[in-house]
């Protein structure tokens, strides 16, 4: 237990407060009015800002000015100026205001230390990170002190991280929380989050110590030097779909950020009353300390206990280290995969109709290997597919890997790994094959609890070409030292691999591969464990917020939902030539209004709104994305389709409670023209609403 030292004499003054029967807000104050006495225990102070002047010191802190791409990513809708920034009596003041500028109804302040041009004013890898702040009160506030990467060395938000050391929300008095964003982009962002419950009579408006430790392998936070959450679970990927060494992203140097903002998703789009506005975020000091003996920069491991080891143990292996049997295994043709599909070791082949899926399998020897002849993909993505039945142990990474080529003209298939329930545990792998056999390969790290019964899928329709695809492996590594590159008790990670096919193959044509290729490919390894809740004096959560709706193979394309918890610096920028649809409204800030209001009466089944005007071309793919609620706590079901002028469809539907979750499709238009955008109910129970925003229609 650190030793807590108050930064103010108040004896006096507490007797005094009890005099006038003020005692307990007074003393509340004052008991968390601390500073952390850590300097001896071994470290030293290296950075702060006491915030004793009168202007902010700008050779600290640099101004953020604006509202960023769509509200910073995070759809607030606040504008950013410098004039909400003032530092007077002792500390730094963020004010949040009801006032008009840049197309926003608001105006705050953000402050960070780093420049717009890159200007690294301070940055730090590792150490003891806290401030003593105080936070305003009020709906649809959003303070935060948080951290991001100073160079984004593994690629664009979340992939090279964020560490999160406060975010409350002003309408929450009793809570905050700590939060690390990883992973991968997209609808496969993770994070691992903890809560911190105040106790009786103390809340966030008072002032308190917030603070986070960051060491090669741990991340703990605290307040007013409590802990209350840590975690060692974590990975991440990069733009080109790169595993990343273990303990990245967080081994690179990141840079400090104070701001309030308004509005949002943190808080459900909410917006503050008036009359809780101009709001006050107070920062006493900002300090940073870091350890006397250095920290480690090799070898880093994560710390032992983090991973299922019996259900590792206990998992089928075939082959020696492999998780998939030999595709010789694979069956004829189905049709239903959840009655068919029931054995592990068996390879299953599925064709779906109303794709167009009407695909012939052969299996092949080449050099005595099983490798299946798939021809005929058909229309759409899972018109084709190719399933083996497995089992994921948390907190183990494992390496994929696969020998394909096209026996026609180059084309694209799309692998993934999934659950029970189709809700993926990987984004699609998505290599363009070419008539040279070569070997594929990449690493996944199991974040979820282990999984029993999940699956890898190869998704081989969409395209039209003939493809050659086996020695599919799904191969676990138990240990490994990362930055060292040493890797023990498993298969050597280094896939040298000479594949030469000298085969006479016949299907419908006579096709003849002789191709020689060798590859050399250093796969990296890392781990993440998704944290456990436990019930303790303060509330731990851990977060994977990645809420994924059941993919409906028969009627959509690729659906996946996740729950708007994230926290943003900036988002990447679509190419505008891409965009063919938007909801325009995003832009002017109706973020919490939606597109229908009113009351949706009883039936069967209520249309509610459409736009015919999207425009689309034959063959080419397409993603949709926006954002949805109803207002039914216990979740009302809500249908939404694309359909063609000549009835083609790409159609889903799903339970929708009263917090916006994201969806996102993707589809490929099969005529060239106009399609109609649907949003319907399907619930004879009651009425209710259902509100619909940003919508956006992208060609890949």
């Amino acid at each position: 237990m650190r030793r807590q030292l108050f930064r103010k004499a108040i004896a006096g003054f507490m007797v005094t407060a009890m005099l006038v029967g003020n005692c307990q807000s007074f003393v509340a104050d004052a008991a968390n009015d601390v500073a952390s006495d850590i300097e001896d225990d071994g470290y030293t102070m290296i950075w702060n800002d006491e915030f004793d002047g009168n202007t902010l010191d700008t050779s600290k802190w640099s101004y953020q000015v604006g509202n960023g791409y769509y509200g910073w990513g995070n759809y607030e809708q606040e504008y950013y100026t410098k004039d909400n920034v003032t530092v007077s009596d002792g500390s730094l003041k963020i004010t949040a205001k009801k006032e008009s500028k840049g197309g926003c109804s608001y105006t705050s302040g953000r402050i960070r230390t780093i420049t717009d041009d890159g200007e690294k004013l301070f940055t730090a890898k590792y150490g003891r990170f806290e401030a003593r702040i105080k936070l305003p009160e009020g709906q649809g506030l959003w303070p935060a002190f948080w951290m991001m990467p100073a160079d984004s060395v593994y690629g664009s938000w979340p992939l090279s991280g964020e560490i999160d050391i406060m975010e409350a929300r002003g309408r929450v008095l009793d809570k905050v929380s700590g939060t690390i964003h990883y992973g991968e982009s997209g609808s496969n962002h993770r994070s691992n989050s903890g809560k911190y419950t105040f106790g009786e009579g103390q809340d966030i408006t008072g002032y308190h110590v917030y603070s986070v430790e960051w060491s090669e392998n741990t991340i703990i936070w605290y307040v007013d030097g409590e802990e209350y959450y840590r975690t060692s679970n974590w990975y991440t990927m990069t733009d080109d779909g790169e595993f990343s060494n273990y303990p990245a992203p967080f081994d690179q140097e990141f840079y400090l950020i104070l701001n309030l903002a308004v509005g949002g998703n943190y808080d459900n789009y909410l917006t503050p009353n008036d009359s809780d506005l101009p709001a006050q975020m107070e920062v006493d000091y900002v300090r940073v300390y870091q350890k006397n003996d250095g920290y480690t920069t090799s070898g880093i491991k994560m710390p032992e206990g983090e991973r299922d080891t019996d259900g590792y143990d206990s998992i089928t292996k075939y082959n020696g280290n492999n998780l998939l049997n030999d595709i010789s295994t694979v069956n004829d043709v189905i049709a239903d995969r959840d009655s068919t599909m029931i054995n592990f070791g068996q390879w299953y082949f599925l064709n779906n109709s109303k794709y167009g899926g009407d695909a012939r399998l052969e299996k092949i020897d080449v050099d005595g290997k099983t490798y299946a002849v798939i021809n005929d993909g058909g229309t759409s993505t899972y018109a084709v597919q190719l399933e083996h039945l497995t089992s994921f142990a948390k907190g183990y990474l494992y390496k994929i890997s696969f020998d394909a080529k096209s026996l026609d003209s180059d084309r694209i298939i799309a692998m993934k790994i999934m659950n029970s329930s189709y809700i993926n545990y990987m984004a699609s792998y998505k290599p363009t094959l070419t008539n040279e056999m070569k070997h594929y390969e990449i690493s996944y790290m199991m974040t979820d609890d282990t999984d029993v019964k999940s699956r890898i899928q190869f998704n081989l329709g969409g395209e039209t070409g003939n493809i050659l695809l086996g020695n599919i492996k799904i191969e676990a590594i138990d240990n490994y030292v990362i930055n060292d590159k040493e890797v023990t008790d498993a298969e050597e990670i280094t896939a040298t691999e000479e594949i030469t096919t000298t085969e006479e193959i016949t299907t419908t044509e006579e096709i003849t591969t002789t191709e020689e290729v060798t590859t050399t490919e250093e796969v990296t390894t890392t781990e993440e464990v998704t944290t456990t809740e436990e019930e303790t004096t303060t509330e731990e959560e851990t977060t994977t917020e990645e809420e994924t709706t059941t993919e409906e193979e028969i009627t959509t394309e690729e659906i996946t939902t996740t729950e708007k918890e994230t926290t943003t610096e900036d988002s990447t920028e679509i190419e505008d030539s891409k965009i063919i649809y938007e909801n325009a409204n995003v832009s002017l800030g109706m973020y919490n209004k939606g597109l229908f209001g009113g009351i949706l009466k009883k039936s069967s089944l209520i249309k509610v709104w459409e736009d015919d005007s999207i425009q689309v071309e034959e063959g080419k793919q397409y993603k949709i994305t926006f954002l949805m609620k109803t207002s039914s706590s216990s979740g009302k079901t809500v249908g939404y389709l694309l359909e063609d002028e000549n009835g083609n469809k790409v159609s889903a539907s799903q339970k929708v409670k009263q917090e916006y979750v994201e969806v996102s499709y993707e589809f490929i238009a099969k005529t060239t023209g106009s399609m109609n955008l649907q949003f319907y109910l399907m619930s004879n129970s009651g009425n209710y609403n259902l509100y619909v925003k940003d919508i956006l229609i992208v060609e890949q």
